[in-house]
């Protein structure tokens, strides 16, 4: 790992006219952020290669079901012996049984699709449990704001741009956890600081969730990636004098809210997580993820892992 401690940090506030006609972003240096702020970051690797490496690997690979999607978790029979079971069927008509099932999966779903209230005393999630969950808990996962989320790398010829750039109302949440995010978070980030990079490469991260990343969502056309990028690099080049544009080289674009089975980047907002962390059907059902992990891991891929260790020791202790 590396100590990610950015050097140079520049911040905007939207107070004048652009060329283009929107708020044209005036950067400031404030440097003194480095000595407040700095984290752990993998050298050259990534958490989907920490998985394969520490955990996948040592797992049974027949025991791994890819594109498995979730229709239905069942708690309602019984084995001979008299032992409850849970039998978890998927959109394919397979079905995986055992006591217990450990529920994964991001909370967009198990939020209901249609706000709009049933007539009986649930209202079904995308994922459908019998006996139906509660309303009271599904409330609960409703009350979950399941932020959008969009990551979009930037390749250029020039290396124009600080360490990290963010426009000045969004400093608090470098510094913040989660749920405190308010509108959301962006930040263009220099993607290789501290990387090997034996290239030169000079490559960004635009980084954006919440309200901030609606505009920019709005734009975005897998068909058509040209119409978001012109839109970031019109963005850019108000706040770089043009350099983006000048510069550009291509880009990669991660739209998390255009994934069907996730949505969405992570939990951004407060909320009582007791009622959620609470197994269902006579603890059989048990849940995980890092909307239920308590503090600044919250909305992380270290919050969902601390999150998942901490029911499966509650489940076998």
């Amino acid at each position: 790992t590396i100590r990610y401690q950015p050097h140079t940090w520049t911040t905007y506030a939207t107070s004048r006219r652009g060329r283009r006609g929107h708020e044209h972003p005036r950067p400031q240096s404030c440097n003194w952020m480095r000595f407040l702020y700095h984290e752990y970051k993998f050298w050259n690797s990534t958490w989907w290669e920490y998985l394969q490496d520490f955990y996948v690997a040592h797992l049974d690979s027949q025991r791994i079901h890819y594109g498995a999607v979730v229709q239905t978790i069942d708690s309602t029979s019984s084995n001979d012996d008299g032992d409850h079971l849970v039998h978890v069927t998927t959109t394919d008509g397979r079905v995986f049984s055992g006591t217990h099932v450990i529920v994964a999966v991001p909370v967009s779903m198990l939020q209901a699709p249609d706000p709009s209230p049933n007539h009986d005393n649930t209202t079904p999630s995308r994922i459908q449990f019998l006996p139906p969950v509660p309303r009271h808990r599904q409330a609960a996962w409703d009350a979950v704001d399941f932020t959008p989320a969009l990551k979009v790398w930037l390749e250029f010829e020039a290396h124009f741009y600080p360490d990290i750039a963010l426009p000045a109302q969004t400093v608090g949440s470098a510094f913040a956890d989660a749920g405190a995010n308010g509108a959301g978070e962006y930040a263009l980030l220099d993607a290789l600081w501290g990387k090997p990079n034996p290239l030169h490469r000079n490559i960004t991260l635009l980084y954006l969730t919440g309200e901030y990343a609606k505009p920019f969502l709005h734009m975005y056309d897998a068909n058509d990636p040209s119409r978001l990028q012109d839109y970031i690099l019109s963005v850019l080049d108000d706040l770089w004098d043009g350099q983006p544009s000048r510069h550009f080289v291509q880009s990669w674009v991660q739209n998390w809210s255009a994934e069907p089975w996730i949505g969405g980047g992570y939990s951004a907002n407060h909320y009582d997580m007791t009622p959620l962390q609470k197994p269902l059907e006579g603890r059989r059902i048990y849940f995980a993820g890092e909307y239920l992990c308590q503090g600044h891991a919250q909305g992380t891929v270290p919050g969902a892992m601390l999150s998942g260790r901490s029911v499966v020791q509650e489940l076998i202790l």
